[in-house]
């Protein structure tokens, strides 16, 4: 084989993307595969449709099992969005199981930015806020997998410390 020691290391691949050419990659490509970031952000399709995404994240997740079934070396991480309008509990819960799948999982508090549409939608309450992210927190602790929670808005971060008395350790 010629040049055996290049690998692949995809940092950004579209779930769409994973999902129309992921089973056409010839196997001596996709073996070396080393790290790819899918970015599903939730796998609720309801959600994903409000945010405007085009694919099934169960199908992806799918996929995924697939694809590391049989390329048990490649480490494949994602990106999620929690607290995001209209997120229910049980969406939520349900968006966890990728913890259990990916590598690497961080979820991302839901930030509106003043350009997007979603900047117009109701927040949920600070204690669904709170509640969200101390039951990722608990499950990260024993998860077998890296797990990072990120509040990259300090307003709501600041909040919930105020609040609840909680001092958030960067994990």
């Amino acid at each position: 084989e010629q040049y055996p020691w290049i690998s692949l290391h995809i940092n950004y691949l579209e779930p769409w993307a994973f999902l129309q050419y992921i089973k056409e990659i010839d196997t001596k490509y996709a073996c070396r595969i080393k790290f790819m970031n899918i970015p599903l952000q939730s796998l609720s399709q309801e959600l994903l449709v409000k945010m405007n995404r085009k694919y099934n994240g169960n199908q992806v997740l799918n996929d995924i099992r697939y694809f590391k079934n049989k390329y048990p070396n490649t480490k494949v991480v994602t990106q999620m969005i929690y607290w995001f309008p209209w997120e229910n509990m049980e969406e939520y819960k349900n968006s966890l199981k990728v913890l259990d799948v990916f590598d690497s999982s961080s979820f991302f508090c839901f930030s509106p930015k003043k350009w997007t549409i979603a900047a117009n939608y109701e927040l949920l309450s600070d204690i669904e806020l709170y509640k969200r992210t101390l039951l990722l927190y608990n499950i990260s602790k024993t998860n077998k997998y890296s797990t990072y929670i990120h509040l990259s808005n300090s307003k709501y971060k600041k909040l919930i410390e105020k609040k609840y008395g909680i001092i958030w350790n960067i994990w």
